[in-house]
Formats: structure tokens, sequence, C-alpha cells
């Protein structure tokens, strides 16, 4: 599961091209929405299917992002970056590494999630109706993936959910359950007094 936390972060450090897109520029209107906001909180479920390889699991994740600040949290770790430094706590284990934020790494960047609309994919198939709408795009580059697929609630300009298919067969879901704006204001720095007897690594 490690792998689909992986290519979540990939999906959420690049932008989709719209270029085809041609129903009203929604993707647009989508990034302009989410970016108005202050904070932005959800839960989703991080399904990943893989029938080759007999492979069906689901996990509930939470991500908070405001600006270029996040955390993600899943069951196993939470990932805090307050866009200098980023501590990637495992829960197992209690210990947590330190680094400095790498802004030219793009798989850790969730802070563009709605900026979608932007170059990094070369072709869009669209599937429309009145109320959804289901994009397909595709990497002008080698990827560890060969397709996301965008699912749209065209009426409240909502993503609701996104499919990464891989190039080994799987197929990971990113299902949002929950979705508050504004609200919960978070500290983007991990605090050790939370966690008592946690151990330091300190990479930076």
């Amino acid at each position: 599961m490690n792998k689909a936390i992986i290519l979540l972060l990939i999906f959420l450090g690049n932008s989709i091209y719209s270029q085809n897109i041609q129903d009203d520029n929604i993707l647009e209107q989508i990034s302009e929405k989410y970016n108005s906001y202050d904070n932005i909180n959800f839960i989703f479920d991080l399904k990943y299917e893989n029938v080759t390889q007999n492979i069906n699991t689901t996990k509930v994740c939470s991500l908070s992002i405001k600006k270029n600040k996040y955390i993600l949290e899943t069951e196993d770790q939470i990932i805090t970056n307050d866009a200098e430094n980023q501590w990637i706590y495992l829960k197992e284990i209690n210990e947590v590494q330190i680094m400095k934020n790498d802004t030219s790494n793009n798989m850790i960047r969730p802070d563009q999630l709605f900026n979608i609309y932007k170059k990094g994919f070369k072709q869009s198939n669209l599937k429309t109706s009145d109320k959804i709408m289901i994009i397909d795009v595709f990497p002008n580059k080698s990827s560890a993936f060969i397709k996301i697929q965008l699912h749209i609630n065209k009426e409240k300009k909502q993503l609701y959910k996104v499919i990464v298919i891989d190039k080994e067969g799987g197929k990971l879901s990113y299902i949002i359950s929950s979705f508050e704006t504004n609200k919960n204001d978070k500290n983007f720095i991990f605090d050790k007094k939370q966690y008592p007897g946690v151990e330091i690594i300190d990479l930076r």
C-alpha cells in the first residue's frame, strides 16, 4: 500500500492539461474554486486492486491542505509538510524522519492537488452527462502509471473520485467521502510531545 501512497503523491504533484476539454473549462473552474479556500480537509478511501496478484485492499486516509502546506495521514504513517521541512511519522515503530522539503520532487506536492488544468499530460478523453464528467488523461512521459481517470460532479464543480491505472495492472481508487473547507486550521509542524518516546531521525 506504500506504493499506492507514492502514486497518489505523483498524481498530486503533477498537473493536468485541459486543451481538449470544452465543457466551460470546468477543470479551470475547479482549480480556481479550491485555490480560493484558506484550507481544505477531506477524508478518502484508498483502494488498490490487482487481479493477477490477487490483491484487493482498502484504507481510510485523510489530507489537510493550506496553501503549500499539508498533512497526509494513513493507517501506517503521517506525512507533515510546512513548505520548509517534512516529517514522516511511522506509527508502528514510533519513529519520525525529518528532511528538507524538496519542491523539485514532483511526487511530494499535495498542495497542487487542484491545479489540474496545467501542463503534464498529452491526451484526454471526455465522457459527460448532465451531472457527471469523467476525464481520462495520460502522462506525456514514461511514468509509474499509464492513465488517470478523474470523476467530477459538474453541478458542485467538485472532484469526488480519482482512479489510477499502473503499469503492473493495478488500479488505485481514491474515493472522497468527506470534504470541508476553511475549518480546523491546523499547525503543519510535527509535535513530538504528542508521541512520547518517539525516535527522531534528522536527515536535514
